[in-house]
């Protein structure tokens, strides 16, 4: 199937869900053999900070397929990708990939092994890509933009890290949701050094708004929001939009008034924050020391002033504030 067909496929694939489905008449026009696979996120994590014991962890990453179902399972083709894989061969085993009967999504499972002494010394990274097989294609021009992914680009290729310590969630970075959750007011020095508040001395200057509206995150509202919300967030329907899907995952979408569910999210996250901090007024809730605004791609924010390019990698521990917006 040349590259120019599969296009077409993905946007009349993403044009149907967003319309309500493909009727019988529109899957007819493609065989089987037409379905390709991607991943709806290349970057993905674990952390072993619950199970500080476990030996190891089956880690599933989520694959979409464009194109019709199929009333058997299909099997993924994948490698290992050596450029962006940091781990040795002995730190993780690929369990293989499948799309399960009538599924529109499947996963790859992966074994990532909890080796203590390397994960001390930092993260470990396995790095995917996704092979064409008699099943499902993967000529698709990288180019191409899914309605199904929010606009955003196909991508055969993924990089799983794995650790210790806390990991940003995966659902955070989807669509730049991390803006909707956490913001700040910016403040500079002269130095170049980046705050959440200004000083008592009032010297610092206020930086342009369109920085505070990407988001800020620390590992400090990581461990919050572990405490506070699900672990796993149907943001934007990335994980899906099947019914069986949205009746575990219900879809977050921050922004509409009718979306009672994640107004009740954001309401809790807000309470969780005021309760805490009412009862420790000397002590309230901040940042930790790794605090940083972040983009959509999960990158922290530089700002070009003068001659001087600095990142937003903040000081003193601001205050962990929601978006009044989502509340």
């Amino acid at each position: 199937m040349n590259r120019l067909k599969i296009a077409s496929l993905a946007l009349i694939a993403g044009a149907s869900i967003l319309s309500g489905g493909c009727s019988q008449d529109d899957l007819s026009t493609f065989a089987v053999k037409d379905s390709a696979v991607y991943f709806p996120s290349n970057n993905l994590s674990h952390s072993f900070i619950d199970t500080p014991e476990a030996e190891y962890a089956d880690v599933e990453i989520k694959l979409n397929i464009i194109g019709p179902t199929a009333d058997y399972d299909r099997p993924v083709a994948v490698e290992v990708n050596d450029e962006t894989t940091t781990a040795t061969a002995g730190q993780y085993t690929v369990l293989g990939g499948m799309v399960k009967a009538g599924a529109t999504s499947g996963t790859v499972t992966v074994r990532v092994n909890n080796d203590k002494q390397a994960l001390a010394q930092g993260d470990l990274a396995l790095g995917l890509r996704l092979l064409g097989n008699d099943q499902f294609s993967t000529d698709i021009d990288p180019e191409t933009k899914l309605p199904v992914t929010g606009g955003a680009l196909v991508s055969f290729e993924a990089v799983l890290t794995w650790s210790n310590d806390i990991k940003m969630p995966e659902y955070m970075l989807q669509r730049n949701f991390l803006r909707y959750v956490s913001y700040t007011a910016l403040w500079v020095d002269d130095d170049g050094n980046v705050y959440g508040e200004q000083n008592e001395a009032a010297t610092r200057k206020r930086l342009s708004a369109k920085y505070s509206s990407n988001g800020l995150y620390s590992k400090n509202l990581a461990k919050i929001l572990r405490e506070v919300w699900p672990e796993v967030l149907n943001v934007f329907g990335y994980l899906g939009t099947d019914a069986d899907i949205l009746e575990k995952y219900p879809m977050i979408n921050p922004g509409n008034v009718q979306d009672l569910y994640t107004k009740q999210l954001f309401h809790k996250l807000e309470t969780y924050i005021y309760e805490y901090n009412q009862a420790h007024p000397d002590d309230i809730l901040r940042h930790s020391d790794d605090a940083a605004v972040l983009n959509a791609a999960g990158n922290i924010v530089s700002v070009k002033s003068g001659d001087k390019t600095y990142e937003l990698k903040l000081k003193e521990n601001p205050p962990i504030l929601v978006n009044p917006f989502s509340l």
